[in-house]
């Protein structure tokens, strides 16, 4: 997703996002 590019650049810690 993404979602999961700015989401762990925010959120290293979850990984989960870029599912």
């Amino acid at each position: 997703r993404l979602a999961a590019l700015w989401l762990a650049a925010s959120r290293p810690c979850l990984p989960a996002e870029a599912v």
